[in-house]
């Protein structure tokens, strides 16, 4: 197979602006608690965060938060939005789980996963939970989940979703020199990775086709598959705990209110907040971050600037294993891939592949062809 890799001519319209300027500038905000924040995420326009005893927060813009009622007085531990529904787990006492569409009206849920739970994400799809010693479940609306295991001796901390492939990560094994790492690309296989981490990994992201590790003393890795690891300077050496994706952006959240950021996974650049305590958990949502932690603490970006309506986006094509993924931001819909043989001279024709969404990516998976493929978006 022949694919030429010429992004500069797949732009139409005009070509896509250079990111935002570095997230430096974060502000406090009241949260209206002490309470330990340990999650928060954004969805149906509201960011919602959540913590010990039971604590729900929601603000509709990140500077305003007013607490809400959970039901319990369990700690929630992570929160995901997904398919019109918030999902929010916790991985002591009962092992709570609720789910609200629009975070105010909670509803308890219970499941057949075991352990407590760790963390949730939600890939594009589907919602998938972790829970102690590798067990998970997945569910596409949050009340109706099928059930897994990891075949680990150690607990997860994190999962992450791009390019076609779940990545778990977690503490070291007894005896192991490196933090626990698995991938599958089916949620049935998972196959144990080398994340050559030497420490607990407590966070897993990705951005523009590579994955991200992270966890205790500043510890990252990333791969641009799940399956080759190389270690990365985050630039600090407390703990990472949480990331979140805002396009242009992987920010990572940490110990004495600092974080990284990053725009390829590789490079980092460390951010102090201006906070003392820990930032355990961090979204994205309406143009901006939002990182929570201990004693109540909330810490918000300055706005991310976005694309004008009028650009368009740029696409990226990589090999994901022994496939061709062809992929563009979530942030625009209504695009067409199309192909041709003939470079600059069309015809162009669709692309005639399934798009599969991700949280951040509209994705295709391009077969094999015997002669040149190039490839642009029209709508």
């Amino acid at each position: 197979m022949h694919i030429r890799y010429v992004t500069t001519l797949l732009v139409l319209a005009s070509i896509t602006g250079s990111p935002a300027a570095p997230i430096d500038n974060w502000h406090a905000r009241n949260a209206g608690t002490a309470k330990r924040l340990t999650d928060v995420a954004y969805g149906n326009g509201s960011f919602v965060a959540v913590g010990e005893e039971g604590t729900i927060l929601r603000s509709a813009n990140g500077v305003d938060w007013s607490p809400v009622p959970s039901g319990t007085v369990a700690r929630l531990d992570a929160i995901a939005f997904g398919n019109g529904v918030f999902v929010t787990v916790g991985g002591l006492g009962n092992k709570p789980m609720f789910t609200s569409p629009d975070g105010v009206h909670w509803t308890p849920r219970t499941n057949a996963i075991a352990g407590g739970y760790l963390d949730v994400t939600f890939n594009g799809s589907l919602f998938f939970t972790l829970a102690g010693k590798g067990a998970y479940g997945t569910s596409s609306n949050g009340i109706d989940w099928a059930t897994g295991k990891i075949r680990s001796s150690q607990d997860p901390a994190a999962v992450a979703y791009g390019g076609g492939t779940w990545v778990v990560a977690g503490y070291k094994p007894s005896g192991a020199n490196e933090g626990m790492l698995w991938t599958s690309s089916d949620l049935r296989e998972w196959t144990p990775r080398e994340s050559k981490a030497p420490n607990n990994l407590f966070a897993a992201g990705y951005i523009q086709g590579t994955f991200v590790v992270a966890g205790q003393n500043g510890v990252l890795s990333s791969s641009p598959d799940g399956t080759q690891w190389t270690l990365r300077n985050s630039r600090t050496e407390g703990f990472l705990w949480d990331f979140a994706n805002g396009g242009d952006f992987l920010v990572a959240s940490g110990q004495y209110g600092r974080m990284c950021y990053s725009t390829d996974g590789i490079e980092w650049t460390r951010v102090e907040t201006g906070l003392a305590t820990h930032l355990t958990g961090v979204t994205f949502g309406a143009g901006t971050f939002v990182a929570v932690g201990w004693d109540g603490a909330i810490a918000q970006s300055d706005p991310i600037t976005a694309p004008e309506p009028s650009d368009s986006p740029r696409l990226r094509i990589r090999r994901v294993s022994n496939r061709t993924v062809v992929s563009w931001p979530r942030a625009f819909d209504g695009y067409q891939l199309q192909r041709s043989s003939a470079l600059g001279r069309g015809p162009w024709e669709p692309a005639g592949e399934p798009v599969i969404d991700t949280a951040t990516e509209h994705t295709v998976e391009v077969p094999e062809f015997e002669a040149n493929a190039v490839f642009r978006l029209a709508r």
